[in-house]
């Protein structure tokens, strides 16, 4: 069969495959869970499947398809299938109506062409606003013949209930620590202590994980260090740090200022599990320990979980009430280092 290539969500894959077994696959469906944990892989194999010329269900033979080299397989690995079509709309913060007709509903309105479904995969779906989920409701209400819609989205509760209404919902789940050190000790080049950081501090992503990589691994100690050394009195210093942070509008800017952001949190979670006096082995910055002793010895835990408080409050300023992030970001600053 196909999913050959997917680290875990067992539960879910099987749950796709019977349903292609039993033909009983539905219009639309809404792959929920955090990014980077392969949610858009499966969905892609998930098309594959749908449309492959050798699978056959439930024969013994379907073991030789681990790998389908079938046409139609292959044009889904190389994205030049007439009926299978990924939706990402890169660099944009909000999908307006327009962009729904143009980009999804242009594309589902065709009869397949050489496959059993249409499918169109919409990477990000939360991303739509208002008007556009309600322009889109309505095909998902009255959804052309042969067609399979599936939405992909990290943050669902952004999305219409009456969208959510309409699909069929399976969630992702995060990936343990473990899962994920022992994939990167199996295939990536990295020795035990890069695969445990990279590990705890990817949030149970693969995809985060991979991301990372040794060179993330060093900015995170220099961000976490530069952090540290800050004078609350300096506005000088504070200034000079939140300069180096990214701060446009732009989708690559937010998902970097939102890594830095989890990173400081995760941070202040160690120090907090030092001040409890919880085992080493549940801090995830193990390479910076030391530093982290020592601002568990600066402030108590009550100052440590305001300051974690704090972060989340300037974290939904920020990214979901468009606050000013120059401003936003010199309080989080000032608030951690005093």
């Amino acid at each position: 069969m196909h999913f050959h290539n997917i680290v875990g969500h067992k539960h879910q894959i099987e749950a796709l495959i019977k349903a292609s077994e039993d033909n009983r696959v539905s219009h639309a469906y809404l792959f929920a869970g955090p990014s980077g944990i392969g949610k858009k892989l499966i969905a892609i194999e998930f098309s594959k499947l749908l449309n492959c010329t050798d699978y056959k269900p439930k024969e013994k033979t379907n073991s030789d398809l681990m790998n389908c080299e079938c046409i139609s397989c292959r044009k889904i690995d190389k994205s030049i299938h007439p009926d299978v079509s990924i939706v990402q709309f890169e660099g944009v913060r909000n999908i307006k109506v327009e962009q729904i007709r143009e980009g999804i509903e242009g594309r589902l309105y065709l009869r397949p062409y050489e496959g059993k479904y249409k499918v169109v995969i919409v990477d990000e779906a939360e991303r739509m606003n208002v008007n556009s989920q309600g322009a889109f409701l309505k095909t998902l209400e009255e959804p052309p013949p042969d067609t399979v819609i599936i939405l992909i989205s990290s943050e669902p509760n952004l999305l219409l209930p009456t969208i959510l209404s309409r699909c069929q919902i399976i969630n992702f789940n995060k990936f343990s620590d473990e899962i994920i050190f022992d994939y990167l000790r199996t295939n990536k080049n990295l020795n035990e202590m890069e695969a445990r950081v990279l590990s705890r501090i990817s949030d149970g992503s693969i995809g985060n994980a991979l991301s990372l990589q040794t060179e993330s691994l060093e900015k995170r100690k220099e961000l976490i260090s530069a952090l540290s050394a800050i004078d609350s009195n300096s506005g000088i210093q504070v200034l000079g740090f939140v300069e180096g942070l990214p701060k446009t509008s732009s989708s690559e800017d937010e998902e970097r200022l939102k890594f830095i952001l989890k990173l400081i949190s995760l941070w202040l979670r160690d120090v907090v599990l030092i001040k409890i006096g919880l085992d080493h082995d549940k801090i995830v910055n193990t390479d910076i320990l030391e530093l982290t002793k020592k601002a568990a010895d600066r402030w108590s835990t009550e100052q440590v979980l305001s300051k974690i408080d704090f972060l989340e409050d300037v974290w939904k300023s920020i990214f979901r009430e468009n606050a000013n992030k120059q401003m936003a970001l010199e309080n989080l600053v000032l608030n951690i280092t005093e």
